[in-house]
């Protein structure tokens, strides 16, 4: 486990409180301080932080500090000592029909570690995570393993493909077969995947579940019931994916749980 602090951003915002009061209940299970940041410019009222960091502050090691400058660049430089950096799914200035805000996007995709994107209420579900078998999900694996061990969850190592779909009539019936066949082997390489971070976490009831279609579905519909959904930067597979492809951006679009992004 990782024992330096958590920082997390507010602006004001309603999103933030949600996120200042998620990386308070983790920073407290974890036994680790909290830094509640915040950025303004300099002709603004320092007094976001403070009262945010106020409301949290029982049980917690808390300080609060307001800095001068831009948001994106602030919360960066914040995240190269953090253990994780945690933010709202969008700020204050967000417009409203945005799922997710820039800030929040900006910094999920360049933090150079773990970053919280926070929405949904209180969840007690499993911690769900994807899967590719690729060196750069490793990070998310081992992450997704910490935070079931520390909350006490199960795990759910989620791996997605698409079957090849041929038109019904002659050899349909064997394709069923076939895809079954693939599917037991695709479980068999995620649960082998899988099993050096059970040894290491033996208190973790972790399981693999394969799935037909998008990784991006896949992992948005598991996140309705999941504690939280943990994901690599990048990867090679139909899960993982890439910030700069579809499966990030849909998920943090339309996760209903915290999703923590993971960076090599």
């Amino acid at each position: 486990m990782d024992h330096r602090e958590i920082v997390v951003g507010t602006d004001g915002s309603a999103c933030a409180a949600e996120a200042v009061r998620w990386a308070a209940a983790e920073a407290a299970l974890r036994r680790v301080p909290l830094r509640v940041l915040s950025a303004h410019e300099p002709d603004q009222p320092a007094t976001t932080a403070e009262e945010a960091a106020a409301r949290v502050r029982r049980g917690v090691r808390v300080r609060a500090q307001d800095v001068a400058g831009p948001a994106v660049q602030t919360l960066l430089d914040a995240a190269r000592d953090a253990a994780m950096l945690v933010v709202g799914s969008r700020g204050r200035g967000g417009v409203r029909s945005l799922l997710l805000g820039s800030v929040s996007w900006q910094v999920a995709t360049r933090a150079p570690g773990p970053v919280a994107i926070v929405r949904g209420g209180e969840r007690t579900g499993p911690v769900v995570v994807g899967c590719d078998g690729s060196d750069a999900s490793r990070p998310a694996v081992e992450l997704a393993f910490d935070f079931a061990a520390a909350h006490g969850a199960a795990l759910v190592g989620v791996r997605a493909y698409y079957p090849p779909s041929p038109a019904l009539g002659f050899g349909y019936q064997s394709l069923v077969y076939a895809l079954d066949d693939r599917d037991q082997s695709v479980a068999a390489d995620l649960t082998r995947e899988l099993d050096p971070w059970r040894e290491r976490y033996p208190t973790v009831d972790a399981r693999v579940l394969v799935t037909h279609g998008g990784a991006a579905d896949a992992l948005v519909a598991h996140s309705r019931n999941a504690r939280a959904v943990v994901i690599g930067s990048h990867g090679h597979g139909p899960v993982a994916g890439t910030l700069l492809g579809s499966v990030c951006p849909q998920l943090l679009h339309h996760a209903r749980c915290p999703v923590v992004v993971t960076h090599d």
